[in-house]
Protein backbone atom coordinates (compact mmCIF):
# COMPACT_ATOMS: atom_id res chain seq x y z
CA UNK A 1 0.00 0.00 0.00
CA UNK A 2 1.28 3.44 -0.99
CA UNK A 3 2.24 5.73 1.96
CA UNK A 4 3.43 8.74 -0.05
CA UNK A 5 2.27 10.63 -3.14
CA UNK A 6 4.81 11.75 -5.74
CA UNK A 7 4.88 15.23 -7.22
CA UNK A 8 3.99 14.70 -10.90
CA UNK A 9 6.68 17.19 -11.96
CA UNK A 10 9.78 16.37 -9.91
CA UNK A 11 8.88 12.94 -8.48
CA UNK A 12 9.64 13.78 -4.85
CA UNK A 13 7.32 11.81 -2.58
CA UNK A 14 5.27 13.39 0.21
CA UNK A 15 3.25 12.09 3.15
CA UNK A 16 -0.39 13.23 3.28
CA UNK A 17 0.44 15.64 6.13
CA UNK A 18 3.07 17.36 3.97
CA UNK A 19 0.60 17.67 1.10
CA UNK A 20 -2.01 19.26 3.35
CA UNK A 21 0.54 21.63 4.92
CA UNK A 22 1.65 22.82 1.47
CA UNK A 23 -1.77 23.28 -0.11
CA UNK A 24 -3.36 26.70 -0.48
CA UNK A 25 -6.81 26.82 -2.09
CA UNK A 26 -9.64 24.46 -3.00
CA UNK A 27 -12.31 23.59 -5.50
CA UNK A 28 -14.82 22.11 -3.02
CA UNK A 29 -17.29 21.14 -5.75
CA UNK A 30 -14.63 18.72 -7.08
CA UNK A 31 -13.09 17.73 -3.71
CA UNK A 32 -9.78 19.24 -4.90
CA UNK A 33 -7.07 21.16 -3.10
CA UNK A 34 -4.07 22.86 -4.74
CA UNK A 35 -0.67 21.55 -3.62
CA UNK A 36 2.53 23.58 -4.09
CA UNK A 37 5.53 21.25 -4.19
CA UNK A 38 8.17 22.67 -1.83
CA UNK A 39 10.94 21.16 -3.97
CA UNK A 40 10.13 22.16 -7.56
CA UNK A 41 7.56 24.93 -6.79
CA UNK A 42 5.00 23.50 -9.25
CA UNK A 43 1.31 23.18 -8.38
CA UNK A 44 -0.74 20.00 -8.54
CA UNK A 45 -4.44 19.32 -8.03
CA UNK A 46 -5.12 16.82 -5.25
CA UNK A 47 -8.39 14.91 -4.80
CA UNK A 48 -9.26 14.46 -1.11
CA UNK A 49 -12.06 12.14 0.01
CA UNK A 50 -12.77 10.16 3.14
CA UNK A 51 -10.08 7.50 3.24
CA UNK A 52 -8.35 8.52 -0.01
CA UNK A 53 -5.99 11.16 -1.40
CA UNK A 54 -4.82 11.27 -5.06
CA UNK A 55 -3.15 13.44 -7.65
CA UNK A 56 -5.40 14.36 -10.60
CA UNK A 57 -4.71 15.46 -14.17
CA UNK A 58 -6.79 17.41 -16.64
CA UNK A 59 -7.41 15.41 -19.82
CA UNK A 60 -9.46 15.48 -22.96
CA UNK A 61 -10.68 17.88 -25.50
CA UNK A 62 -13.00 19.40 -26.56
CA UNK A 63 -14.37 19.62 -23.01
CA UNK A 64 -12.60 19.60 -19.68
CA UNK A 65 -12.27 16.26 -17.94
CA UNK A 66 -9.88 14.79 -15.40
CA UNK A 67 -8.46 11.47 -14.27
CA UNK A 68 -7.19 10.17 -10.96
CA UNK A 69 -3.47 9.38 -10.79
CA UNK A 70 -1.53 7.73 -8.02
CA UNK A 71 -4.35 6.98 -5.59
CA UNK A 72 -3.38 6.43 -1.99
CA UNK A 73 -5.57 4.95 0.73
CA UNK A 74 -5.28 6.98 3.92
CA UNK A 75 -7.71 5.62 6.50
CA UNK A 76 -7.15 8.55 8.85
CA UNK A 77 -8.23 11.25 6.40
CA UNK A 78 -11.72 12.78 6.44
CA UNK A 79 -12.98 15.50 4.12
CA UNK A 80 -16.02 17.77 4.20
CA UNK A 81 -16.72 20.28 1.49
CA UNK A 82 -18.95 23.34 1.65
CA UNK A 83 -19.31 26.13 -0.93
CA UNK A 84 -16.69 28.35 0.69
CA UNK A 85 -14.13 25.89 2.03
CA UNK A 86 -12.66 22.41 1.89
CA UNK A 87 -12.20 20.96 5.37
CA UNK A 88 -9.81 18.06 5.85
CA UNK A 89 -8.94 16.23 9.05
CA UNK A 90 -5.86 14.04 9.48
CA UNK A 91 -4.47 12.67 12.74
CA UNK A 92 -6.56 15.05 14.83
CA UNK A 93 -5.53 18.16 12.86
CA UNK A 94 -8.00 20.28 10.91
CA UNK A 95 -6.89 21.85 7.62
CA UNK A 96 -9.07 24.47 5.95
CA UNK A 97 -8.71 25.65 2.35
CA UNK A 98 -10.64 28.59 0.96
CA UNK A 99 -12.55 27.98 -2.25
CA UNK A 100 -11.08 29.43 -5.43
CA UNK A 101 -13.23 32.34 -6.54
Amino acid sequence: MRTHLPCPDCGKEFEPKEILENSTIAWPELNWIYFLCPQCKKNTHILVEDGRICTVDFIGAPGPDWKVNTPMIEKGITARMDPGYAHVWLDGHHYEFEAKQ
